[in-house]
């Protein structure tokens, strides 16, 4: 598979992820909820693990993408990946392209290189 395709499949990944984690209700308040956030936990830890990669290896990687997503993704940026995930439609490419950035860096920071 291309570098590019592995890139594109791995932020659709976790753009399912993170519509499968949220509600309107948890995207209400202005800013990405600790419910929605501890919700793509779970999910990319699913996600991951069900990758072959190990429990310790899932935990760290996890935590460092929920981390920066809630740190560097908007509401609106977040919400835009969500709902085209749903609708199954091509995510907004600003928003995609900072996510990938965000999984690029945990990869890195874990010793993986970035897809």
């Amino acid at each position: 598979m291309s570098r590019i395709r592995t890139t594109a499949l791995a932020a659709l990944i976790l753009a399912q992820v993170i519509a499968a984690a949220t509600s309107t209700a948890a995207l209400a308040a202005g800013q990405i909820s600790e419910d929605a956030l501890n919700a793509d936990r779970k999910s990319c830890g699913q996600a991951c693990s069900n990758k072959g990669q190990s429990a310790a290896f899932c935990s760290a990687y996890c935590d460092c993408t929920v981390k920066g997503i809630g740190d560097q993704l908007s509401l609106d940026e977040y919400r835009g990946i969500s709902e085209a995930a749903e609708k199954k439609t091509p995510a907004p490419q600003p928003a995609l392209d900072k996510l990938k950035s965000i999984t690029n860096a945990c990869r890195s920071e874990m010793g993986k290189a970035p897809e």
